[in-house]
């Protein structure tokens, strides 16, 4: 029998404090804490960029702007 390793970082079960199995995969507790992190971080940052502010140009401003590429 395989030994049971994480299917995100291949870390060994004996490696680690827990490994939860699913179906066709395990996870170890570091790659679940670092997964919680990264959605943590996402949260935050999307707080930041919901604060609804533009910064519109107008249709003659960006043909002004790409007609110097022409």
């Amino acid at each position: 029998m395989a030994p049971v390793t994480c299917s995100f970082c291949g870390r060994n079960k004996k490696d680690v404090t827990m490994m939860i199995s699913g179906i066709n995969a395990h996870i170890c507790n570091v790659c679940v804490s670092q997964a919680q992190q990264i959605l943590q971080e996402e949260q935050t940052n999307k707080g930041k960029k919901a604060d609804g502010k533009f910064n519109l140009v107008k249709p003659v401003e960006m043909k002004a702007f790409l007609d110097q590429y022409i």
